[in-house]
């Protein structure tokens, strides 16, 4: 009896089973505090985070449990509105307004950008300033017109208050949080050298204390001499380092209004702090995402060129037929391991295919081809990790030993023999062909170029062939003595 077997199942994470649940706990959270401190007594928070949150969390998820997901956010948010500003109708309304947001701003992420992250170059960056802003303009609609409808404040200016919050909010804090939830930092950290994470974290914490002397204790430096460490982590560490560092440096300006302490509270009312603190994050916004992002893009490109230009040094040093290692870059490693020798004793075995003109006169030159493809593979069965196997043309074929002597080179074609008898050559017709092979050997002598020693090896083999094919001959050596054997 036959039974259907199903597909394993990758094991989903925890936060992939309990996204909701995580989801609303995040979200109410954040809420909470931004409405609680942010908006300090207004209808509308100065910079909107917890979206941010939950758009990072829904995209980053394979298969996002979307009502699940959207339906426990739209309960917490109205909660966290209902213990803040104490009026249901107002609680439910922004709630609908913030999930219309998320559901529009996750929707566009996942359709136009996918998994890449925002910051893997400009254009995807530029795709995903438009979906912030377009997100954020309509949740802004319906925030504001919730905002006219039950405070009797002017429309206009609600909508734009709350579509700056919220953009800023995906903007600054969407990419943290993404790359966050798709574990991106736990494998850049795996992936970096210790000296490396040491570097990011002390770029990061230093990121962090600049902000917080600039913010709360330094009352005479602009703030945007912030963006100098911004700038230091972007080319330091990297995309992943921007993002954090962006969220850091906004984290602690919105801090700074919470407390009503440090630089920006010196400002007249809480309108012109917020609105100091909303151009900052713009500027910084939009000076080191973009730099991060053409810098992601020039990594990846560099990367990108620097393996083709390997493929195409691979190609050009391969021979295509046999995929064994070519004539020219044969001739330049074997010059270069006899040049780099010092005292290690280098073989090399001329191997000629015996009466290769007869197969390809009698089969075709497929019958030829496939004869020297199968003579590649089992020579290449016999090779050491060392050792360099090349075909030298036609059916002539080269292998270089290092640290071998002449009884190691000669057993390798004693085995090369043998194998190729047990081993013959399949056609597509059908027919078995035995192939036979004479050797040549030579042992290098001090200071003896690749040319010397190919023309000894050649010798012995010419004389192999004179021995009546399918064995092998080794060439004299400097004292002029000549041995021989016949495998």
């Amino acid at each position: 009896m036959i039974r259907k077997t199903s597909a394993v199942r990758e094991p989903e994470s925890l936060i992939s089973r309990l996204d909701w649940v995580f989801g609303a706990i995040l979200y109410f959270s954040l809420a909470f505090v931004m409405i609680r401190f942010a908006s300090e007594g207004h209808e509308i928070a100065a910079v909107w985070v917890a979206n941010a949150a939950l758009i990072g969390l829904l995209v980053s998820q394979r298969k996002p449990k979307w009502i699940r997901v959207c339906l426990s956010a739209l309960i917490v948010n109205a909660a966290a509105n209902l213990l803040t500003r104490g009026e249901l109708t107002t609680a439910i309304l922004f709630g609908i307004a913030n999930i219309a947001e998320i559901v529009i701003a996750t929707w566009l992420l996942r359709t136009m950008i996918g998994q890449r992250s925002v910051l893997s170059s400009l254009g995807v960056f530029g795709k995903f300033t438009l979906i912030g802003f377009l997100a954020s303009i309509v949740g802004g609609f319906l925030g504001g017109a919730a905002a006219w409808r039950l405070f009797e404040v002017e429309f206009l200016a609600a909508w734009a208050a709350w579509s700056l919050s919220d953009t800023l909010g995906i903007l600054v804090f969407t990419p943290f949080f993404l790359a966050l939830f798709k574990g991106d930092y736990r494998r850049c950290i795996r992936e970096k050298s210790s000296l490396q994470q040491l570097e990011a974290m002390a770029l990061l914490i230093g990121t962090f204390f600049a902000a917080g002397a600039i913010f709360f204790v330094i009352r005479k430096v602009p703030i945007f001499i912030l963006l100098v460490p911004t700038m230091l982590v972007t080319l330091r560490v990297g995309q992943l380092g921007t993002k954090a560092a962006v969220m850091l440096i906004a984290a602690v300006g919105l801090s700074s209004t919470f407390l009503e302490t440090g630089l920006i509270y010196r400002a007249n009312d809480y309108d012109e702090q917020i609105l100091i603190l909303q151009v900052f994050l713009f500027v910084l916004l939009f000076s080191s995402l973009p730099v991060a992002a053409d810098l992601t893009a020039r990594r990846r490109a560099a990367i990108a060129f620097g393996r083709r230009e390997q493929e195409l040094t691979q190609i050009a040093a391969t021979d295509a037929l046999t995929g064994l290692v070519n004539r020219s870059a044969f001739m330049r490693l074997a010059q270069d391991v006899l040049s780099q020798r010092q005292g290690r004793q280098i073989c090399l075995i001329t191997i000629d295919v015996d009466h290769f003109k007869r197969i390809n006169d009698t089969f075709g030159h497929h019958a030829g081809d496939d004869a020297l493809r199968h003579l590649a593979s089992v020579a290449s069965s016999h090779l050491r990790s060392p050792d360099i196997l090349c075909r030298f043309g036609g059916d002539e074929f080269m292998l270089l030993l290092l640290d071998a002597g002449i009884v190691d080179a000669e057993g390798i074609c004693g085995r090369l023999k043998e194998s190729l008898r047990r081993r013959p050559v399949r056609l597509e017709d059908g027919t078995t062909l035995l192939l036979s092979v004479s050797c040549g050997i030579a042992v290098a002598d001090e200071a003896e170029t690749f040319s010397e020693l190919s023309r000894r090896a050649d010798i012995a083999l010419y004389d192999a062939k004179n021995a009546g094919r399918g064995t092998y001959r080794t060439a004299s050596t400097d004292r002029g003595q000549r041995r021989a054997a016949v495998g």
